[in-house]
């Protein structure tokens, strides 16, 4: 205890001060030339690190995994922007419209093989008709006779 106040009593000369400055002051610009030299190390090891990218398996799948769910999150993301939602409409609408212009052309081609059809029945039902009543003129043309 009496040291410790021996210690507090003892006068400093200004020159004394500014040596125990400097001597501070050397101490950390060399405590931190140190932490600069190993920052460096490791920025350095780091980089080195990312250069060789000999991954194991798991670490590649990981790797995967985090890249698609990045992507994922990227879509997702842009999904929210209204540009991108009016292009989808559009091009969901085009779709649509694609569609249903080929369901038109289809009912108009069934349409029109159903019309030839009917065309075809009548021709045929004409011709049985002219055809009887042909045999039926022959029949009447043989009992006149």
């Amino acid at each position: 205890h009496f040291d410790a106040i021996r210690a507090r009593s003892v006068i400093t000369l200004q020159e004394e001060k500014e040596r125990l400055r400097k001597k501070k002051e050397k101490e950390f610009q060399e405590k931190r030339k140190v932490a600069l030299a190993r920052k460096e190390r490791m920025v350095k090891l780091e980089e080195e690190r990312k250069n060789k990218k000999h991954l194991t398996a798991e670490e590649l799948e990981d790797e995967e995994n985090m890249n698609a769910t990045l992507e994922k999150a990227a879509n997702l993301e842009s999904e929210q922007i209204d540009q991108i939602k009016t292009m989808r409409r559009m091009m969901v609408y085009a779709q649509c419209a694609k569609i249903r212009e080929q369901q038109i052309k289809e009912k108009e081609k069934i349409k029109q093989r159903q019309k030839n059809f009917e065309e075809r029945q009548d021709l045929i039902m004409e011709v049985d008709r002219l055809k009887s009543l042909k045999k039926a003129e022959a029949e009447e043309n043989e009992r006149n006779l």
